[in-house]
C-alpha cells in the first residue's frame, strides 16, 4: 500500500501523517494509491501521492475516472481539472465527467484513457500563469491524440471548487458552455502579444499558431483549422496566407 516509510535506522512511520487523506481508485473502483495534502501550512510538501507500485501507476491513472466514466460517455465530453479538490468541487456539484492527473503532469496514457470514453474534451486549470503555461504545454499532447480540446479560464482568478462555491453551479455550466476551442484560445493569447493593427503584427500571431496546428494529424482538419485562424485574424486573402496554408498543410 506504500502507507509505510522506513526511516534511515530502519524504523518505519506513517508516510500520510497529519494530512487529508483522497484514496485513488482505478477504473474498477478499487483503491491502488492515496493522495495526502498537508494539514499543517508548516509542512514543506503541500501534497504528497503514493509512489508507484505493483497496482498504481500514475502515468496511467486518472482521479476519479472510476465515477465519471459512465458520465463522460453519457454527455461526450470529459472535463480535466487540476487538483483533488477541484474534482471533487465540481463533482459534487452534478457535474459528473471530471478527472484529474494525480499529482503529475499529463501523460500521453492518461489521455489515451480519456480518449477511449470521449474525444471531446474540456481543460480548466487554475487561472494563474503556471496554471496558463501547463494548459499551453499539455493541450499540444491532447491534439496529437486527436482530442477536441475547448480552454476553460473562470474569472475572478478562482479555481474550479472555489468559483462553484462563490458564483454557483449554474454560472459554471454556462462558463463550460461557452468555453472557446483551443484555437481560438490559443490566437487570442497570441493577439494579446502583437500588435494587429499592423499586418507584420498579425503575420506573426500566424506564424506563433503554425506550430500547434501542424501537431494535428488529419490534413484537412488542419487546412480547416488553418482557414479559421487566418479568418478569425482578419487575414483573408494575399500571399501570407496562402504561405501559411501551404505550411499548415506540410
Amino acid at each position: 500500500s506504500r502507507l509505510v516509510s522506513r526511516r534511515d535506522d530502519g524504523s518505519f512511520y506513517d508516510r500520510f501523517r497529519h494530512r487529508l487523506m483522497f484514496p485513488i481508485h482505478n477504473e474498477m473502483g478499487k483503491v491502488i494509491a492515496f493522495g495526502g495534502r498537508a494539514l499543517s501550512a508548516d509542512d514543506p510538501a503541500k501534497y504528497l501521492n503514493s509512489a508507484d507500485s505493483r497496482l498504481y501507476h500514475k502515468s496511467g491513472v486518472l482521479y476519479n475516472l472510476h465515477r465519471a466514466k459512465g458520465a463522460i460517455r453519457q454527455n461526450d465530453r470529459a472535463i480535466l481539472v487540476e487538483g483533488y479538490m477541484d474534482v471533487i468541487g465540481v463533482y459534487s456539484a452534478g457535474i459528473k465527467e471530471v478527472v484529474a492527473s494525480c499529482g503529475t503532469s499529463l501523460t500521453n496514457e492518461q489521455v489515451r484513457v480519456i480518449h477511449r470514453f470521449s474525444e471531446h474534451l474540456t481543460v480548466n486549470f487554475d487561472p494563474d500563469p503556471a496554471g496558463t503555461r501547463a494548459t499551453a504545454a499539455k493541450i499540444n499532447m491532447l491534439v496529437e491524440e486527436g482530442m477536441r480540446v475547448r480552454v476553460l479560464e473562470l474569472n475572478a482568478d478562482l479555481d474550479p471548487d472555489e468559483y462553484i462555491k462563490d458564483k454557483g453551479v449554474d454560472a459554471y455550466r454556462a462558463s463550460l458552455d461557452k468555453a472557446p476551442g483551443y484555437f481560438l484560445w490559443l490566437a487570442e493569447r497570441a493577439r494579446k502579444q502583437f500588435d494587429q493593427r499592423s499586418a507584420e503584427g498579425k503575420v506573426e500571431v500566424l506564424k506563433s499558431l503554425l506550430p500547434s496546428i501542424q501537431r494535428i494529424s488529419n490534413r484537412l482538419e488542419r487546412m480547416t483549422i488553418a482557414n479559421e485562424m487566418a479568418s478569425y485574424l482578419g487575414i483573408t486573402a494575399g500571399e501570407v496566407l496562402e504561405e501559411f496554408r501551404k505550411a499548415a498543410a506540410d
